[in-house]
């Protein structure tokens, strides 16, 4: 299985026609005023690809935060990945995962840390996430 491509966003869903609609992406700094604090959720968008098609619900995607000590944490159990199959441009058939994993997570040190994408048990991307703390204005 190989990722495709995977955003951090404020909010993501996927439409009734399967279109996917993401708010407040791409972003990889969040500014606090104070720690500890938690966050509102954080939607994990990623799209996985592979050659072969396997059944719906074989793979198991979740997330780990890694603080800036290098220690990890599970944000929750690992969630089932849905299919979805399509033709590629030269006409291969090609099976592709879009996710949305919504991860709750409690901040208590700044500094850069990473939020690991694990699909069944292996490490396939890491986005970075760096905490900083912003005086008051």
């Amino acid at each position: 299985m190989q990722l495709e491509f995977a955003l951090l966003a404020r909010f993501a869903q996927f439409a009734q026609d399967r279109t996917l609609s993401v708010m407040g992406a791409c972003f990889d700094t969040l500014f606090m005023r104070a720690l500890p604090r938690q966050l509102p959720p954080l939607y994990i968008v990623a799209r996985f690809s592979e050659d072969e098609p396997t059944p719906t619900g074989s793979h198991l995607f979740s997330v780990d935060l890694e603080l800036p000590d290098k220690t990890r944490r599970k944000l929750g159990p690992p969630q089932p990945l849905n299919d979805s199959i399509h033709a590629d441009h030269v006409g291969n058939k090609v099976s592709t995962i879009t996710s949305i994993l919504v991860v709750a997570l409690e901040v208590s040190v700044p500094g850069h840390h990473k939020l690991y994408l694990v699909v069944n048990g292996t490490d396939l991307a890491a986005l970075p996430l760096t905490i900083t703390i912003s005086p008051e204005q």
